[in-house]
Formats: structure tokens, sequence, C-alpha cells
């Protein structure tokens, strides 16, 4: 009877055992599955060709500590300033005979020249306004929107499209009548988070 017992007893400690080697077991194997999933993952998040331990930059969301600059978005040299911004003096309007604030840059050039994306991001709206003409917006980075007006009607580009810097998206027109000038042109206006701020901010006009 003692000898049955004994056997029971140590039958009973190996069942134990054993519940608790396979208990182990299955959580090694959870944690190894959950490594191998997370080290998938990242390496998912990085293209075949990204240099080692680098992370690709994206144009439309570059990195916090580049700087965004801006290019001219009338192609060529031989374009003319027509009028600057002010958002504090008033200049005078020879269409609308009335003198108001110019908020935008009015660039002149002869008829067929590009004008091109000045940065990266995604084509917002193409739209033919009866005072702005042919008018292009595009949303960049870091709340930044680019305004271009007075364009051709043959555009390039279409709501949605993604653009790289210095892409073209038409050519000068003659298409606003808010205010006419003699010579093709485009208007370039530069919002920021929603309020208009100065294109030369970003915008190299100095030279002209």
């Amino acid at each position: 009877m003692t000898t049955q017992i004994r056997q029971a007893t140590l039958t009973e400690r190996n069942k134990k055992r054993a519940v608790g080697v396979i208990a182990a077991l299955t959580l090694t194997l959870v944690a190894l599955i959950a490594v191998f999933g997370a080290v998938i993952g990242f390496k998912a998040d990085v293209p075949v060709n990204a240099p080692p331990g680098e992370t690709p930059s994206n144009p439309d969301n570059p990195p916090a500590n580049t700087p965004i600059v801006f290019e001219m978005p009338v192609s060529g040299s031989e374009w003319q300033l027509l009028k600057e911004a002010s958002f504090s003096e008033l200049q005078f309007n020879t269409t609308a005979n009335r003198w108001e604030a110019c908020k935008g840059y009015v660039i002149g050039a002869s008829e067929g020249t590009a004008v091109v994306a000045p940065y990266a991001g995604t084509i917002e709206s193409v739209l033919e306004s009866k005072l702005y003409g042919t008018q292009i917006t595009i949303a960049h980075a870091d709340g930044l929107k680019t305004v271009i007006s007075s364009l051709d009607k043959n555009v390039l580009v279409a709501a949605g499209q993604s653009v790289a810097k210095g892409q073209q998206l038409g050519t000068v027109g003659t298409t606003e009548t808010v205010e006419e000038f003699e010579t093709p042109h485009a208007r370039v206006e530069l919002y920021k988070n929603g309020s208009k701020i100065n294109p030369n901010t970003y915008i190299d006009f100095g030279n002209k």
C-alpha cells in the first residue's frame, strides 16, 4: 500500500513538472515571436535601397532641422518684377483704380515661360477664378502653401498630384482680371498655417 502511495505522489510531481516546463517553453516562444515580429516590422519601414542605418527623407515632410528653401517659381533669367508684396504700404491698382495692400509678388515674363513648383508638395487645387484667373495651390510641409495665379489655362498638373521642387506646373498667362499688366505674368502668394505671409520670406526676389 505504501509503495502505491509513493508511486502516485511521484507521478503527480512529474505531471506538475511537465506542466511547468510546457508553460515556460510557451512563454519563451511567445517572447521570441514578439521580438521577431518587431524586427521584421522595423525593417519593412526601410526601403532596400536605403543606406545602412539611415531612413530615406520625404521631400514633402523634411526633417525638422532641414531648412526649407524655395526656388523662383518663374523659370529662366528674363523675368521681371512687376509688383512687390507690401503688407504695410498701399500700392495703386490701375485696373481697379484704387490703393490697396499687395500681399503677393507679380512676376512678368514672355509668353510660354515655364512656371514651376517652388518646393515639393501636393497640388491642393487647380481653379478658374473670376478675379485671379487660372490658380494653382500647392500644400507643402510645415503648414506652408503656395498660391500661383494668372497662369495660362493649359496647366500640366491636377489636384491630388504630388510635385517635386522645380517641376513645371504650366506657363505664365494673362488670365487674372483683378489687375491687368501688359505682359504675361504669374502672381505668387504664400500662406503659413492659413495666414498670408510675405513670399520673400522663402523666395529670393532680391536679384531683380
